[in-house]
């Protein structure tokens, strides 16, 4: 069995999430709970919900602000992929110590929204700096063309089947992401069915935008 520890350093995501990941899981972060039992004069309240005290579960769990960044994703309780959940983490990380240090407070949809992008850019990098080797069947994602934009959509089921989540990103000839955005559709769907509602949905968003050159493109 491959030692945990070498399973982590090998997982695809940014080097600092890998990192964060690791100091929560040895209980190294400066959490307030944790600094209050090594002598630190600190208040012990959540600084989000001011209510409980500040350990990792209540932090990344329990805490009502961190329960609206889960409803704002693709799958409430559930993320999307084991990637963009570690790169969550590290938002609502980040989020909190911007509410400490800077006094600025991060609305739960912007913490989703963000962590969408950095991951998206970062996986970006990384094809960038190493020549893709496709696999058979695979498919590389090709940008537009100039003055065009490219709205991929993709849609996953609930583990229970009581909804499908669906996700759109737009991003323009240079592949920077202009836009994202997420959804739900109540009751589960076969996968073609899914896909379908999840266009409609895309295109009515599309509607609203003042993109004039657009290609929708699923799975």
């Amino acid at each position: 069995m491959v030692p945990i520890w070498t399973q982590l350093w090998k997982l695809y995501i940014p080097p600092s999430v890998r990192t964060f990941i690791w100091r929560a899981s040895q209980n190294i972060l400066p959490l307030r709970g944790t600094l209050l039992l090594k002598k630190v004069d600190v208040p012990p309240w959540c600084p989000f919900c001011l209510q409980a005290s500040e350990s990792l579960l209540h932090l990344m769990v329990t805490c009502s602000f961190t329960r609206q960044v889960w409803q704002c994703s693709f799958l409430g309780w559930f993320s999307p992929t084991v990637s963009s959940f570690q790169e969550w983490l590290g938002r609502v990380w980040t989020a909190r110590n911007d509410l400490i240090w800077h006094h600025r407070v991060t609305a739960p949809l912007s913490i989703w929204t963000r962590t969408l992008c950095s991951y998206h850019d970062w996986s970006r990098a990384q094809v960038e700096a190493t020549p893709p080797r496709p696999t058979e069947g695979a498919t590389i994602w090709q940008p537009p063309t100039l003055a065009w934009v490219k709205v991929n959509v993709d849609v996953v089921t609930v583990v229970d089947g009581s909804s499908t989540g669906y996700g759109c990103i737009a991003r323009d000839s240079s592949g920077s992401v202009l836009r994202v955005r997420i959804g739900r559709l109540e009751g589960a769907f076969r996968p073609k069915i899914a896909e379908a509602l999840a266009i409609k949905e895309a295109l009515s968003w599309i509607e609203c935008t003042r993109w004039s050159r657009v290609i929708v493109e699923g799975d």
